[in-house]
């Protein structure tokens, strides 16, 4: 691995180690919520899943549209991938 792929691989761990000690009190209030349960327990109505899917696409379409701008970005450059 050359230095700018260790210096950008030690770069995408630090900001997903911040990330997620930053939200983990939130994600556990959402893994705790009555959404989450009916949700994963297969409970959840229909109109619930499709209002979760609605939200979820205008925010990754909003990412989306920025990526090719975020793609030379240190930090936020390591996470923009086509695959996804």
């Amino acid at each position: 691995m050359d230095d700018l792929a260790a210096a950008t691989t030690e770069t995408a761990e630090r900001f997903s180690a911040t990330i997620r000690s930053e939200t983990a009190g939130d994600h556990r209030g959402a893994e705790r919520s009555g959404f989450m349960d009916a949700l994963m327990g297969e409970a959840l109505p229909l109109d619930g899943y499709v209002d979760m899917l609605a939200q979820h696409w205008f925010a990754y379409e909003r990412i989306e549209a920025h990526s090719t701008q975020l793609q030379a970005d240190p930090v936020a450059g390591p996470f923009i991938d086509a695959a996804l």
